[in-house]
């Protein structure tokens, strides 16, 4: 994907702007671009039959959903972003094990964080975004969480292999 020729207020580049605002603390010289090679974009509805680019039936996202933990016990993440509610019921009817499960607000924004159990030796860290479409919502927590998004991040990779599966 060439995310230079992506707007940068629509959902794909803020995506990435999310993924650069996570990882750049350990790639010095990272750009937003450059991030496209360090995550696999995982979704419960697997196609549409709908035009353009309208979201799929709610029918489509449950079938769809099943497949969502296998996919992710081969991918074998370190981080689990989800991004809008569909997203964070296919994690919690999806046959994850959810522990830790942190909620707070930050200046009116959602800060959300848990660890998902994959398997017994792969866990996760799972954050909780709005769907850049929840406009309001969205940049609210952008500004106010994402850097506390950071922090998990940076604490979940400093509390090593006992926090992060073996690789």
């Amino acid at each position: 994907m060439d995310v230079e020729a992506l707007h940068p207020k629509r959902h794909w580049y803020l995506t990435h702007e999310l993924a650069f605002a996570l990882l750049r603390q350990f790639k010095a010289g990272l750009t937003v671009p450059d991030t496209r090679l360090y995550f696999a974009h995982v979704q419960s509805a697997k196609c549409s039959n709908r035009a353009g680019k309208e979201q799929a039936s709610r029918t489509l996202f449950e079938n769809c959903r099943p497949f969502i933990l296998p996919e992710l016990k081969i991918l074998k993440p370190d981080i689990v972003v989800t991004q809008g509610n569909p997203a964070v019921e296919a994690i919690l009817k999806g046959g994850f094990a959810v522990r830790q499960h942190v909620r707070r607000t930050v200046n009116g924004a959602r800060y959300e964080t848990a660890f998902l159990e994959l398997d017994r030796e792969t866990r996760c860290l799972w954050l909780q975004t709005y769907h850049p479409g929840a406009r309001s919502h969205f940049h609210r927590q952008r500004t106010h969480c994402w850097p506390l998004y950071a922090m998990a991040v940076a604490g979940f990779w400093e509390a090593g292999t006992e926090a992060r599966p073996s690789r």
